[in-house]
């Protein structure tokens, strides 16, 4: 890490950035950090096949918000440029249902997170952006946003109550009142089953430091620090997902 620091300074001789990069993430592959890193340098250099594949060698594998929500916006802010300049209806709903393919993926793969907010935010205003020429394209977007509400509001994640606030006030405009009521109280105490864990997880969390590079331990005291909050924090999951599954 010394050495990337240094080549970003530009003391590293004949070495390149990318080269560093190269290095780190083969030594610690499920640093996420790094992974984003390089792909940004990738982006920000015009070379996006490299980016590109930067992302799909990393995002499995390191299951990382901050890293994902990069990768979404490295994709969708095309779709919104080719919008401000103009784009024929065909090639809109293709790039349309593609950016909706790759919020899906993104939902799999880190939609339980507990800060995975900043994505279903996205992936809500998306949907609320999508045009109604039609009762049949009204339709779609209403079944999707209606879908994604009830998901969300379901996840132990921060921020949750915003969602369910805004999920709230959609209900009870698109079906009126008295038929909102029939199942919005269903839907609060999953809401509020979510929320209670999400308090617990997040307590724990507080003390684990996620970007914490994989190296040989030492017994510092850090150390025995980390390794007694990654145990309660996997006491935790497990207990909760046994919970779940008996409910």
């Amino acid at each position: 890490i010394i050495f990337y620091e240094e080549v970003q300074q530009g003391r590293g001789g004949d070495v390149t950035i990318e080269e560093v990069y190269e290095r780190i993430i083969t030594q610690f592959p499920r640093s996420a950090r790094f992974w984003k890193n390089l792909a940004e340098y990738y982006i920000q250099n015009n070379e996006y096949e490299k980016a590109e594949e930067t992302f799909k060698k990393s995002l499995t594998q390191c299951r990382n918000v901050d890293l994902w929500k990069t990768y979404l916006n490295f994709h969708t802010s095309n779709f919104q440029n080719s919008l401000k300049i103009g784009i024929q209806s065909d090639q809109y709903q293709i790039k349309q249902n593609e950016c909706d393919a790759l919020y899906k993926e993104a939902i799999h793969n880190i939609g339980l997170s507990l800060n995975s907010y900043p994505i279903w935010r996205e992936y809500i205003n998306f949907v609320k952006n999508w045009p109604e020429n039609g009762l049949v394209e009204s339709g779609k977007k209403l079944r999707t946003l209606r879908e994604l509400y009830q998901q969300a509001i379901c996840i132990a994640m921060d921020q949750s109550d915003e969602i369910w606030t805004e999920y709230e006030i959609f209900e009870k405009t698109t079906m009126g009142e008295q038929a909102a009521e029939n199942i919005l109280p269903d839907f609060n105490r999953k809401y509020l089953h979510a929320r209670s864990i999400m308090r617990e997880r997040k307590k724990l969390m507080s003390n684990i430091v996620f970007d914490r590079l994989a190296t040989p331990p030492t017994g510092a005291l850090i150390e025995m620090q980390q390794l007694e909050h990654w145990g309660h924090w996997i006491r935790l999951e497990t207990y909760t997902t046994v919970c779940s599954s008996t409910m």
